[in-house]
């Protein structure tokens, strides 16, 4: 099973959960699930998340169109809207939030404490203060993770496998919209650099202009690498990524983020979704990793 559908059916068992709380599937009104997302809805993946759902929920007896009724909202990189579109979400009254992403579940937790959240694609729900521990639900919000903290190390070890001669290696976020401020995988790259060799350059970026002033600052160093962990600005920013990582030949990037890119250069991927483009990359190795799943 892909990551994502694990993910979005372990969610629909939760979302069910709630919906049941409100009333049985074989009730007469219609319930209302609101799928609310940082990602682009004219994306590569967002037929198949919507579709992952919609087949979570069938599996818990909720047919989209019979007893539930699906709406979707999606912000592409205008994470600045976020509030506002979770207190147009919270007007609707639904009967419970898919916020996928730090910036919608933090907007949509803002927005209400009564109607049930279960959130996806949050590296850090503890530490964004999102929930109190890992344990069990709390209040309205549970929810999945998608990676843990100690990625990072793992990401600079790929990095080295794939060219042994790595000596530097940027890490580029959004510090307005990453977890821990962008903080939270640097944090587990740094431990790690410094015992095979490899500088860590710290690169945060809040514009299109800054993506590619901090990937030139790599420029000219066959031997340096980049990491872009999950960020929901830079998600929808891949391709200006990409081209500055190929503009400046950064050899080889490794990025994982919430969507694959519109084109591959010099890119490796985990998500089994996105092996069509790393197989267009000579240099790179195809790898079969896949992270761990935590709920909440």
């Amino acid at each position: 099973m892909r990551r994502r559908d694990f993910i979005i059916h372990g969610g629909a068992g939760a979302i069910a959960v709630a919906l049941s709380v409100r009333g049985s599937a074989q009730q007469a009104r219609m319930r209302r699930v609101v799928y609310f997302t940082t990602l682009s809805e004219t994306g590569r993946t967002a037929p198949g998340r919507v579709d992952a759902i919609r087949r979570g929920l069938a599996q818990q007896g909720w047919i989209v169109g019979q007893n539930v009724e699906l709406t979707t909202r999606w912000l592409s990189a205008e994470v600045d809207s976020a509030s506002f579109v979770a207190r147009e979400i919270v007007a609707l009254a639904p009967d419970v939030i898919i916020p996928a992403g730090t910036p919608a579940t933090r907007a949509t937790i803002e927005a209400t404490s009564a109607i049930p959240i279960v959130f996806t694609m949050v590296s850090d729900p503890v530490g964004d203060g999102f929930v109190s521990n890992l344990a069990r639900p709390e209040a309205n919000v549970t929810g999945f993770i998608n990676f843990e903290p100690e990625m990072g190390g793992k990401w600079l070890g790929l990095l080295k496998e794939l060219r042994p001669t790595l000596d530097r290696v940027g890490v580029i976020a959004n510090p307005d919209v990453a977890p821990g401020g962008g903080q939270l995988y640097l944090s587990s790259v740094q431990p790690g650099a410094s015992p095979i060799g490899v500088s860590v350059v710290d690169l945060p970026v809040r514009t299109h202009d800054d993506i590619n002033a901090a990937v030139a600052t790599l420029a000219g160093d066959p031997n340096a690498g980049l990491i872009s962990p999950p960020d929901s600005y830079l998600s929808p920013e891949r391709s200006t990524l990409i081209a500055a990582a190929a503009e400046y030949r950064v050899r080889d990037t490794l990025r994982q983020s919430c969507s694959p890119p519109q084109e591959g250069v010099q890119t490796l991927r985990f998500v089994r979704e996105w092996r069509d483009t790393a197989m267009k990359l000579p240099h790179t190795e195809q790898s079969s990793w896949n992270p761990r799943r935590a709920a909440t």
